[in-house]
């Protein structure tokens, strides 16, 4: 079997308060520092919600930790419909996926719509990123990235 995934990239935890969450990790962990990025239709195009076009707003942190990079994801308007508020609204805070490296981001789009994967939430910012619903097959959501 061919590898699908090569390396994990980020651990991405959704959170109702970005600010709180960043100094309990960094005063009461030693995690930090965190660089905060808002992310909205200003800045990522193509942004989609179970296949459909979709705009949101989150608040981001990120942190680099021992070669993973932690990924601290506030909603910023709790009516939307996406992946994170549902997540939120569901189980409250908490861990909300995987961030997993590839050889080739569309390839690997093409291979798990092959094997009946669905993708759940994508755009093109910074990078192209698409979430899939990996609970069935591995136990959790999962994201690549591409150029």
């Amino acid at each position: 079997m061919k590898e699908v995934f090569t390396k994990v990239l980020q651990v991405g935890i959704v959170v109702d308060n970005l600010e709180a969450y960043m100094k309990r990790y960094e005063e009461d962990f030693g995690i930090g520092p965190w660089e905060v990025l808002y992310f909205n239709k200003d800045n990522v195009r193509e942004m989609t919600v179970y296949q459909e076009k979709k705009d949101f707003s989150i608040k981001v942190g990120f942190c680099d930790y021992y070669n993973v990079q932690l990924e601290l994801i506030e909603p910023l308007d709790l009516n939307d419909t996406n992946i994170y508020t549902e997540f939120l609204r569901e189980h409250g805070p908490g861990l909300h996926h995987i961030a997993l490296d590839t050889n080739d981001h569309d390839e690997t789009v093409n291979e798990m719509e092959k094997r009946d994967v669905k993708v759940i939430q994508s755009g093109i910012g910074r990078k192209k990123f698409t979430y899939f619903d990996l609970r069935k097959e591995l136990g959790f959501i999962g994201e690549i990235y591409g150029k």
